[in-house]
């Protein structure tokens, strides 16, 4: 990762304290985050994950990318076993799959999903992997609970700028050209 921000050190520092009050309230136990779409060198959440003290291994810190996503359609039993989900897959308004995490799923069997931030902000995309993810948040207001869930609560993130809460953090790591393409040349 290129030089680090400040604010990348205070968001770390932040995640640290948080996930310290949760192991104090769950007997140590760390929280498993699933991240899926990792964009070639763009690794931000693996990163802060990692620097937060969540050890990078299977257990805690899984990883997904077109590898396990693209032959085997969701919904995704992984996603409902996690404690947190990042989503950060760029959608076009053609494609179509099964959700990866409906929210009639969540209720079938045990689940420790509390959190899922969905990076990409597809809310408004007809094609939208995590349907119940269907209002824009913003940093005031970060998260939306999810009625009906209280075992644990669930709620999301779908901040569209979440990126500019680590500015230079996010300027200074490279993008591959294929995204730039992708994202902003087909869009006009």
């Amino acid at each position: 990762m290129a030089e680090r921000s400040p604010y990348l050190d205070d968001l770390i520092k932040e995640v640290k304290t948080e996930l310290e009050k949760r192991k104090a309230k769950t007997g140590g136990r760390i929280p498993q985050v699933l991240v899926i779409g990792l964009w070639e060198d763009v690794e931000l959440v693996p990163y802060l994950c990692r620097e937060a003290g969540i050890p990078d291994t299977q257990k805690n810190l899984v990883n997904w990318d077109l590898p396990e996503t693209m032959n085997r359609p969701g919904p995704y039993a992984e996603i409902r076993k996690a404690d947190v989900n990042f989503r950060q897959l760029h959608l076009s308004k053609r494609q179509g799959s099964p959700p990866f995490i409906p929210e009639y799923f969540l209720k079938e069997g045990k689940r420790n999903l509390g959190v899922v931030c969905d990076v990409s902000c597809d809310a408004t995309n007809p094609h939208n992997p995590i349907p119940f993810c269907n209002q824009a948040t913003y940093f005031n207001k970060p998260t939306i609970s999810v009625s009906g869930f209280t075992e644990p609560p669930l709620s999301y993130i779908t901040i569209d700028h979440l990126p500019s809460l680590l500015p230079r953090g996010m300027c200074s790591l490279p993008l591959p050209h294929t995204i730039i393409n992708e994202r902003v040349l087909t869009a006009f």
